[in-house]
This record gives structure tokens, sequence and C-alpha cells, in this order.
């Protein structure tokens, strides 16, 4: 089973994240060798042209959140609707992963059980099947209404990230069934109001993760940490800044975003949050380790309409295509050729019919059929 997901917006929202995640899972909680999601993750040789989409969705108009399920085959890139379930009220959607048994877990902000656990085992629906409420730990600096997004490591453990704006901000590990484990990264760059927008796991002991502004403006990093042993603390290892793309082809301006890792191709493609004006206006590729501003490239034709990119994965069973989604303007999928750098338009997320004063996201899971 491999999955995709998507990631986060404001203005007229949507958000997307795409991740791709393993059926495997369970062994590889045992070895904590790579389960091959989130990012655009290809593992294990599996190659495919057809998925199930999840979407979840918060809109501000009725105040709703919902899981929605898609198909879409890479092949003719063809995308239909299919299948949805209702989420909590009074809910933002700040992230979505895969759990170690095959459930979708959503991480919303404003409740008091911000973690949601959704069933996807049935063809024919969508169910709730339970929630968890994070412990705050000792030290820990979360506040569970303002967790901002989430990722599941193979062994089930949780990595969540705060938003607490003007204040520190606490990246956290959490068990499978949500009691403090330990602090892996905090930030005190508070002028920035910075929040983790993404993060993979490529294994139980190392993890990537976009510590980025959200407010728009400067002060983005991807980060990747790494450990011994599924028992020990998180180091840091690489960083790169978002003012290292400044000098990329005399570009300037915003953070980037999110990022989609290639691990049979070992690259990291990254995302500017804006590409208007004078900022850079291609996706960025980057080694998968080491990476700095020396070793990261522009690649291919520029992003259509001058659009922001919220969220991007690798397509499986291809070698090494983006799926990319946009938006302002618009709300549109995009099919990215790594061969010749080409754009194809697959979908527009404004057929959902979220109204137009809603804060949405759209977070993306695929099953490989």
């Amino acid at each position: 089973m491999k999955i995709l997901r998507i990631f986060n917006l404001n203005f007229v929202p949507i958000l997307l994240i795409f991740a791709i995640t393993s059926c495997s899972k369970n062994q590889d909680a045992v070895n904590g060798s790579s389960n091959g999601k989130d990012g655009g993750l290809l593992n294990n040789g599996v190659v495919g042209p057809s998925f199930d989409l999840y979407f979840g969705v918060s809109e501000s108009t009725n105040n709703r959140s919902y899981l929605k399920k898609f198909y879409f085959n890479s092949n003719t890139n063809a995308v239909s609707d299919s299948l949805f379930v209702q989420l909590s009220y009074n809910s933002e959607l700040r992230g979505l992963d895969l759990d170690e048994n095959g459930r979708v877990v959503v991480a919303n902000a404003q409740l008091s059980n911000p973690i949601e656990i959704i069933d996807i085992s049935s063809t024919d629906s969508l169910s709730i099947y339970g929630n968890i409420s994070p412990s705050l730990g000792t030290n820990s600096g979360f506040d569970t209404n303002r967790n901002h997004t989430i990722c599941v490591l193979p062994n089930g453990n949780k990595v969540i990230g705060g938003y607490n704006p003007g204040n520190t901000v606490y990246i956290n590990e959490y068990s499978s069934g949500g009691e403090f484990i330990q602090n892996i990264h905090s930030s005190n760059h508070i002028s920035f109001n910075i929040s983790m927008n993404k993060c993979v796991s490529r294994s139980n002991l190392e993890l990537y993760l976009i510590e980025a502004n959200s407010s728009v403006g400067g002060g983005a990093k991807l980060l990747r940490f790494t450990r011994s042993n599924i028992s020990s603390s998180w180091s840091l290892i690489d960083s790169l800044l978002d003012s290292d793309f400044d000098g990329l082809n005399g570009a300037s301006g915003s953070s980037f975003w999110s990022f989609a890792i290639d691990v049979e191709n070992s690259y990291i493609y990254l995302s500017r949050y804006m590409d208007t004006g004078t900022q850079f206006k291609k996706l960025v590729r980057c080694p998968v380790t080491g990476f700095n501003a020396s070793n990261c490239v522009g690649i291919g034709d520029d992003i259509p309409s001058d659009s922001r990119v919220k969220s991007m994965i690798v397509i499986p069973g291809t070698s090494g295509d983006l799926l990319v989604f946009t938006f302002l303007p618009g709300h549109t999928l995009y099919r990215f050729n790594v061969s010749d750098g080409t754009w194809t338009s697959l979908f527009d997320l404004t057929t959902m019919n979220l109204g137009s004063d809603s804060y949405g996201q759209v977070w993306a899971k695929s099953i490989l059929n």
C-alpha cells in the first residue's frame, strides 16, 4: 500500500500535502527501515498507475471538516470524485498521515482531542475510528489547540509540530497513543510566526521537516534529523535556509513551504511559497543528504501562472515525476514531468465547492491499487 499527501494554504485557502506510505509498515516498525512514505517516496520497487487520493478539507463557511476520497490514474492523469466523511466541528485540519495500522491520522487544531483516526478499510464508506489527545509531558511546550501538522514514524510514534505566534514553537515525538516522549526541536524565531509545515520520516531513525513562516515572509528552514536507535535523542544533521536560495539565478523572496523526496534517485524537491516578481519561479532540486546552497539547482519550466506552491509528491511507478498543488491564482493540481521539465494541469480544486471565504486545507493520501 502506498500513499500521497498534501499541505497548508492561507487566503482562499486550501492546503495540500502529499505523502506516500508503504503497507509493509509493521515490519518497518520492527527493523527501523524506510517505510517509503511522505513527500513522494519510492520504495521496494512497487509500481502501478492507480491511486486512491484522500483530501482533508476544512472550511470556515460551515465550520466543518471533511476527508474526501478521489481516484487518480498516473497513466491517464484522470481524477474523479468518490467517498467522503465529515470530521469534527470547530476544527482546522493541519496534517494527515497513515498510521501503523493502515488508518488515516488527521491532525486538527482547536479541539480537545486534536488527533482523529479515520478507518479507510471499506470500499463503500469512510468512518471515524477514534481520536487521541497528546499529553503535554514535562516541558513539552505543546498546546493541543495549536498543533500544526503531523507525521507518523514506522513504529507508530507521532511527530507533531506546534504553532504559537509570538512564542517558542516546539516539535515533539509522541507514542502511538499520544504519550509525550521527547522534544525534537524548538524555534524561538518569534517574529516570524514559525511552525512545522511538513515532516517526512524515512525510517524510525531519520526525519525531515520544514520549519516555515506562516506569515509568508522569510525564515524557513529544511532540516534533517537522525538518531542512533529508537530510544535515543534526535540530532540535527543537515540544514538549509530559505535565504540560501536568494542567489539562485538572481532570485529572492519568500519562504519555501513544502518538499518531496525521491528515494530511488536520492533527490529532494523544494518549492517556494511564492513565485512572483523577482522570486524564483522554478522547483528546486537538492541531494537527499548533505544539501546546501551550492548543490541545489532550479529545474524545468517556470511554475505555471506565477502560482504559489503548497505541496508536492513524487509519483510511484514513474521516473520521478511530481504531483504539485498550486494556488493563487486558482487551486490546481499539476503533474511535473521531470524528464523534460513540463507541467500538465490535472484537477481544479475549486470544483470541490468550498466557500470563497473558507479557511481550507487539503491533504492527500494515495493507496496503490
